[in-house]
């Protein structure tokens, strides 16, 4: 029987579980990190997650409009910074 283990306390009110000996199943992806800890999408969040045992950490990656990449979860930029509009129309400086 394979050794069972629970995910993080940042994770205990889940109830799920992980468990070892069966090489890839099921796999802990961390969505935006571990965002309940750290603020989303941040190298804080990534590092934490896979402190925590996540096996891939999941994020979204937009173009600038002067073609840099931005780290964002959502397209727009409201709900994450102090920023207005769409990450695509925006320029690098201003986000």
């Amino acid at each position: 029987m394979p050794e069972e283990r629970r995910h993080p306390q940042a994770c205990a009110g889940c109830g799920q579980r992980t468990i070892t000996g069966r090489e890839g199943f099921p796999r802990v992806v961390a969505h935006r990190g571990a965002s309940g800890v750290c603020p989303e999408n941040t190298l804080p969040a990534f590092g934490a997650a896979l402190g925590f045992g996540a096996m891939e950490v999941e994020f979204d990656a937009w173009l600038t409009a002067d073609g840099r990449v931005v780290i964002c979860h959502d397209p727009e930029l409201e709900r994450t910074t102090t920023g207005e509009g769409k990450v695509a129309e925006r320029e690098w400086a201003y986000i």
